[in-house]
């Protein structure tokens, strides 16, 4: 049985035949698939999604997308630091299409085919640290050793596909947002606007910092006690055990979009009076709890965070809410704990939130972030890295629309100026998965980025 009482359909399987357990099998048998054959070898092939000078015309400067981006403080054993091929990074969608919390075929299909077209850099989406931490009963999860063992399979088969691909996953909990509705269920059970336990879902036992409810009709959730606090705060770091036994290069707190990191350090959703609430350094002892013990523990391994620079609703006349300027100062707090990259997003604590939303409209919080951070360590190698998301492909109308001739133009830019680090494409990438190749060829005049050698009529045949 898994924690959460159902029975564990992976039960006695290796770690590599987690396929054949689904209640409609993809193949009959994980060895169809072949797991370790995907990629034949080349010689002189440069890997994936990268350009190096053999393929750039004469006088054709590489792209700042396309260069190398080393993390600062994981220390991989004989290898020196982790470095990545490229700074396009897939960011961590939820698709809630788990069975109860492992990952199926359908995980393989929808992130490989961004592996095959050259990102650098792959994060598996928000990941439970406990089942009730989920967001839905279809999200997946990592709170077992047979999740470990699912997800084992999963980033064996996504690195075996092509050269030199990054994984991370996202650890998450959901605080109050959870036991809610996939956005694939439809009429009546939507009366409801959350999963009752005759559902599938987990009501009275979503949490938070403070008793109080994402909106009317919603869940009031249980006040954490600090002892429940400094309970999670052990899940999280289990988790990550299990993530890095798996193969994950690094991992992802999940502290933004109103979920249970962030809900702490929000003033309209801590209301505590005992260490984790009242100041900064209180309201942010959570994350950083976690985050200072991840790296104690592994510090040859990535240690990522994802923040919401403001709440947007500072003007909503509710009260204090999260900013720019304190996401500032937890940046450096971050820094100080050695987490390698600050992933800045932003928004989704409140209903009441009002977002402008545009190509690159969360690119002001990653710039103050930045800005802060260079101007106290100046030296790339010694500082933490930020990471930008939001429309980064450059749409200018919709997620799904955008001129080729532009990929990567408002990515690459950002880059060039100093308002990030790398970029985390979501939307964009389901609409393109090629996006990244696209990049390449608008910022050279032309020229794609290195395929996978099966692909290598969509390429130019000299790579030597």
């Amino acid at each position: 049985m898994t924690s959460n009482g159902s029975a564990n359909p992976y039960a006695g399987m290796e770690a590599s035949n987690f396929v054949s357990g689904l209640t409609e099998p993809l193949v009959d048998s994980i060895d169809a698939l072949k797991i370790g054959h995907f990629v034949p070898t080349r010689e002189n092939h440069p890997p994936p999604g990268t350009m190096p000078d053999s393929i750039l015309g004469e006088g054709v400067k590489k792209p700042a997308l396309f260069q190398t981006i080393t993390l600062p403080f994981a220390k991989p054993e004989g290898s020196g630091k982790m470095t990545f091929k490229n700074r396009v990074i897939v960011s961590p969608m939820c698709q809630y299409s788990a069975k109860d919390g492992f990952p199926t075929p359908y995980h393989i299909a929808h992130l490989g085919a961004f592996a095959l077209h050259g990102v650098g850099n792959i994060m598996v989406e928000a990941s439970g640290v406990t089942p009730e931490g989920r967001i839905t009963p279809q999200d997946l999860g990592i709170w077992s050793e047979a999740h470990r063992d699912a997800h084992k399979a999963l980033v064996s088969a996504l690195k075996s596909f092509t050269d030199g691909l990054a994984m991370g996953v996202q650890l998450a909990h959901a605080g109050r947002k959870a036991s809610d509705w996939s956005p694939f269920h439809r009429g009546a059970r939507k009366e409801q606007k959350y999963v009752t336990r005759q559902e599938g879902g987990w009501p009275e036992d979503v949490v938070a910092p403070s008793a109080i409810a994402y909106n009317d009709g919603s869940i009031t959730p249980r006040a954490l006690t600090t002892e429940d606090v400094k309970k999670l705060e052990d899940n999280f770091v289990q988790s990550a055990r299990w993530a890095f036994e798996a193969g994950y290069d690094y991992v992802e707190l999940h502290g933004a979009h109103g979920y249970l990191m962030h809900s702490f350090l929000s003033p309209l959703t801590n209301h505590r009076t005992d260490e984790y609430g009242g100041s900064l350094e209180n309201r942010a002892r959570f994350m950083l709890n976690v985050a200072r013990r991840i790296r104690a523990e592994f510090p040859n391994k990535g240690l990522w965070v994802r923040v919401s620079s403001t709440d947007w609703a500072d003007q909503a006349g509710k009260g204090d809410s999260w900013t720019v300027d304190q996401t500032v100062e937890l940046a450096k707090m971050l820094h100080d704990a050695k987490v390698d990259l600050i992933d800045v997003s932003s928004g989704g604590l409140v209903p009441f939130q009002k977002i402008t939303v545009g190509a690159g409209y969360q690119l002001f919080g990653a710039r103050a972030v930045r800005d802060a951070l260079v101007k106290a360590q100046p030296d790339q190698d010694k500082r933490m890295l930020v990471g930008a998301v939001g429309m980064m492909e450059g749409s200018n109308d919709s997620p799904n629309a955008y001129e080729r001739s532009e990929a990567g133009k408002l990515a690459n830019a950002s880059i060039q100026k100093g308002d990030c680090d790398a970029v985390l494409l979501a939307r964009g990438l389901l609409s393109y998965p090629n996006w990244t190749e696209d990049a390449a060829a608008a910022l050279t005049q032309g020229t794609k980025s290195a395929g996978n050698p099966q692909y290598h009529r969509a390429h130019p045949a000299k790579r030597s």
